[in-house]
């Protein structure tokens, strides 16, 4: 992982949209990165739980056998998470329930776009708030496939150890960045200079298809896991993405050039609702009852699961790169593509310098030619 790069991604990431906005255009990790990468499903129930803790020792009890101690002063008491090696117990409760198929896969992303929506709005990290969560892997190997900036050296390739011994365990996308070099210059310095990279990054120097054409997905990679394509009907669907307390919205249709297909512009507007970005566990101590909450969002995402379950065929259109040039020229107008202000205003270029006259006079003139005249007699004149 390198910390700097992603710290000068997440700097570019909007709440309102849910993508990074780059001169490249918009860009963001999509459930199809989800089932690449990371090989979790999308289909299954969303994973929106009871967090209400009362009786959760016994609760523990009963799922693994076993609870933490008690702590022996009441007052240390961290809070969950606290230390980053401890998590809420609803998680577990949801890994337990083994007999229950979830969607993984569509929560994993509601997370991290939950934590990417509050990291971009943090100033600093006196107070410890400056860190970001979420699936880092799906980020940074995100990232490594599109993006030049911060992208690793890849060492001497690892043969997969469980070959051909379960074909559910065969190797995701990910294991092509199994073996990377490490990040070792200083993070300030370099953090600053991928700020700037991404600031210039161009259309061009993208890799908007890393794994491969809309019908070849996948083939770059020999013995990839079945359950990273499997899916690829979901991967498109504008859905809300739930993680027990959060609520995400899927906007696949502002990053079609992800997927090789045509992008409308200006992509048709969706909010992703405010409300639901203050919707918090700590801050909303009394819901405890998300599914109940969340029910008409828990509705409306099976409800898009079983419309794409059951569709036909969808007319694909491709790619067209006057129709994204269209798109860009739009969006450029529209956002803002540097987080750098340039030392100088783009119209000073066109602006006369002081010289001009001296520059354009018979002394100048005669230098340029190779002849030799005094200057004073000229500049006495202008005095």
């Amino acid at each position: 992982m390198n910390p700097s790069a992603l710290t000068a991604l997440v700097d570019r990431w909007r709440p309102e949209t849910h993508t990074f906005h780059l001169r490249a255009g918009e860009m963001a990790p999509t459930l199809q990165d989800v089932s690449m990468i990371l090989g979790l499903p999308i289909q299954g129930d969303p994973l929106c739980m009871n967090t209400a803790s009362d009786g959760w020792r016994q609760q523990m009890e009963a799922l693994i056998g076993r609870a933490p101690p008690l702590p022996a002063e009441p007052k240390a008491r961290a809070p969950a998470g606290a230390g980053g090696k401890l998590a809420h117990w609803c998680w577990l409760k949801a890994l337990t329930v083994l007999e229950h198929r979830w969607s993984w896969g569509t929560a994993a992303l509601a997370y991290l776009y939950r934590q990417l929506d509050e990291a971009c709005r943090r100033t600093g990290s006196r107070t410890g708030s400056g860190g970001i969560g979420g699936c880092m892997l799906l980020l940074s190997v995100w990232s490594w496939d599109r993006l030049s900036v911060g992208r690793p050296r890849v060492l001497n390739e690892r043969p997969w150890p469980h070959h051909h011994e379960n074909l559910d365990r065969e190797p995701t996308w990910a294991y092509l960045w199994d073996n990377v070099s490490e990040m070792t210059s200083d993070p300030k310095i370099m953090y600053r200079q991928y700020t700037a990279e991404l600031d210039t990054l161009t259309a061009e120097q993208v890799e908007w298809e890393p794994y491969g054409s809309y019908y070849h997905i996948g083939a770059g990679m020999a013995d990839l896991n079945h359950k990273c394509t499997e899916e690829a009907r979901f991967w498109r669907m504008r859905c809300p993405l739930i993680c027990m307390w959060l609520v995400e919205h899927h906007q696949p249709h502002r990053v079609m050039r992800q997927f090789g297909l045509y992008q409308e512009c200006p992509p048709q507007w969706q909010d992703t609702d405010k409300e639901l970005h203050r919707l918090d566990r700590q801050r909303q101590r009394k819901i405890t009852n998300w599914p109940v909450h969340h029910s008409g969002h828990v509705a409306a995402f099976l409800h898009c699961l079983e419309a794409t379950r059951n569709a036909g065929p969808v007319e694909i259109v491709p790619h067209d790169l006057a129709a994204f040039n269209n798109y860009l020229e739009w969006f450029h107008e529209n956002t803002r593509i540097e987080l750098v202000k340039h030392a100088y205003a783009e119209d000073i270029l066109d602006d006369p310098i002081e010289f001009d006259e001296v520059a354009q006079s018979q002394h100048d003139t005669f230098s340029r030619r190779g002849r030799s005249i005094s200057i004073a007699s000229e500049l006495n004149d202008g005095v």
